[in-house]
């Protein structure tokens, strides 16, 4: 089986989440993320290094080898 390279759009309440448990499973790989805030990907990036952090997430998908999109909306 191949490793699925994971984003992650929002970075706020779950989207950290996400990328920790994306991380910790041996079938997937979490390749970038992506938020508005410039602090929430500051945190991203420090707990996870290996993480390209993009402030718009079309970018994000032009730029990144994604096969799979996490959409961590707001739960409002």
């Amino acid at each position: 089986m191949s490793i699925i390279n994971i984003g992650v759009v929002g970075c706020g309440h779950w989207g950290p989440n996400h990328v920790r448990v994306f991380s910790q499973l041996k079938e997937s790989r979490v390749v970038a993320c992506a938020d508005l805030d410039p602090k929430r990907l500051e945190a991203i990036r420090e707990q996870h290094p290996q993480v390209n952090v993009f402030q718009d997430y079309q970018e994000m998908l032009k730029t990144a080898a994604v096969d799979a999109v996490v959409v961590a909306a707001p739960t409002r």
